[in-house]
């Protein structure tokens, strides 16, 4: 019994073992398999770098490819222009043949993941080789197709798709400007790589031409050894790839090329400067009626008037805020704000009570315009206080916020001088009459005033001055009841 066990025991230990061998093969080759799919997989193209300064970076998204690839047509492609998510740039697709195209099978575009994948067929036996030309046209957006658009840094990348042909595939490259010259893109190759560039003067391809995927070469979907990067320094209004073979090919097999585009800088178009009034109240009101007035003139012209609403401290909902103002570039604005009770014009306030300060800043962070901050300053015969935005230039975007506070302080302008009517008299010596002797006014042609920066004024504190004679006017009242009482 003991040796019947044990020679089962060394069956199932071998039969074990022949397990664990085989699953470590599989494992082992599906490690392989996923380090080679990984190592050769897609690379993002390595020209693509920042956009300079005033442009913006976009790319397509999976819609994008997905509406541009269903409005093609293998037998009638479409140059409608698609207007991209981003809601700034449209793009059409334009397909054409060269040569002599398959009759029954025409080229077909269509999305493919996030590709565009572009289907040729072949030609037939002792046929010569025809090229398909794909234009990537950039718009202005909702122009249908009649302005185009220059971007910048346009990146490509193509990858070929073919597996186990015995000839090579040709993609060629290049980029229209808007003059209507066309450009070579500069090629950033990733390593390792099957892609060949061609030099300038080919027989078959002139500017921006590359042997794709030579000889038997194996890539599968989207292989990096079978990826060419381009990018254009140059702003270009159209790509053009074309997709082909290098051969005269007498038996052909049906090709493919996926194409994906990586980035392209935006230019906004330029926008006249725009400004927002904020008005903020730090503490409460004065007068319980108190609204502000904030308004907005270039030269004579009044552009905008807003008047707050709420109560004490509060600025209340929106009346704050003058909505988005749009101006005239290089141009000075003032800006002028005043008290009226009740939000009405008819009955003006008295705005030196509070304090005025305006601190203004650029939305645009690439403007050079200046932004101003500070005092109001105050306008005693319109009781008003204003400021002046000297200039605003195109794409500007600025804010003003003008606080008040309710810390109440005073001013007080004048002349210390001697009230002696202008007299220089000695001691017991007769003189004529002098009205303006101690008359309490500033007379300017007989007196002068002190200008001594020692010289300080004190002021009286009334209050306290009322006090006492209110103090002293009750007693002499209770004094004179008690006399009363006696007699």
């Amino acid at each position: 019994m003991f040796k019947t066990q044990y020679n089962l025991g060394s069956s199932s230990t071998y039969s074990f073992s022949q397990h664990i061998y085989q699953l470590l093969t599989l494992v082992g080759f599906i490690v392989l398999l996923l380090v080679t799919n990984t190592s050769f997989a897609e690379k993002p193209n390595p020209g693509v770098a920042m956009c300079p300064a005033g442009t913006e970076l976009y790319g397509l998204t999976d819609n994008d490819y997905t509406q541009l690839g269903s409005t093609q047509s293998p037998s009638n492609p479409s140059n409608t222009p698609y207007l991209l998510d981003n809601n700034k740039v449209a793009i059409s697709i334009n397909l054409k043949e060269i040569g002599t195209p398959n009759s029954s099978e025409p080229t077909k575009l269509r999305k493919e993941d996030s590709y565009l994948s572009v289907v040729k067929y072949p030609t037939g036996s002792n046929s010569p080789p025809s090229y398909t030309d794909i234009n990537l046209n950039f718009w202005q957006p909702n122009t249908n197709g009649t302005q185009s658009l220059a971007v910048r840094q346009v990146g490509l990348t193509v990858f070929d798709l073919d597996a186990g042909s015995s000839w090579s595939d040709l993609v060629t490259v290049t980029g229209v400007t808007s003059s209507g010259s066309t450009i070579e893109g500069t090629y950033y190759p990733v390593s390792p790589t099957f892609v060949q560039k061609l030099s300038i003067g080919n027989s078959v391809a002139t500017n921006g031409g590359f042997t794709i995927y030579p000889n038997t070469r194996n890539c599968s979907s989207n292989d990096s050894r079978c990826q060419a990067s381009v990018v254009f320094n140059q702003a270009v209004t159209s790509v053009k790839v074309k997709f082909g073979n290098t051969e005269d090919i007498t038996s052909q097999a049906r090709s493919s090329i996926r194409i994906k585009l990586d980035s392209y800088c935006y230019t906004p178009p330029p926008t006249p400067p725009k400004l927002t009034l904020i008005k903020n109240l730090d503490g409460e009101r004065i007068e319980k009626k108190d609204q502000f007035n904030i308004s907005i003139k270039n030269s004579s012209t009044l552009l905008r008037s807003f008047t707050t609403e709420g109560k004490k401290d509060e600025i209340k909902g929106n009346s704050g805020n003058s909505g988005l103002i749009n101006l005239v570039g290089n141009a000075p604005y003032t800006i002028t704000e005043r008290v009226f009770e009740d939000g009405k014009e008819d009955k003006p306030g008295e705005i030196i009570g509070y304090n005025a300060t305006y601190e203004c800043t650029n939305a645009t962070t690439s403007s050079s315009t200046v932004m101003p901050s500070g005092a109001l300053d105050y306008d005693a015969s319109n009781k008003s206080r204003s400021f002046t935005l000297p200039n605003a230039t195109t794409n500007d975007n600025i804010t003003c916020t003008i606080t008040n506070s309710t810390s109440i302080s005073y001013t007080f302008l004048g002349t210390v001088f001697n009230d002696n009517g202008g007299l220089n008299l000695k001691a017991n010596e007769p003189g004529t009459v002098n009205n303006a002797y101690f008359n309490g006014i500033f007379d300017r042609g007989l007196e002068s005033g002190i200008n001594d920066s020692s010289v300080q004024v004190r002021l009286t504190n009334c209050i306290a001055a009322l006090l006492l004679r209110l103090l002293q006017s009750m007693l002499k009242a209770i004094i004179a009841l008690i006399d009363r009482k006696t007699l």
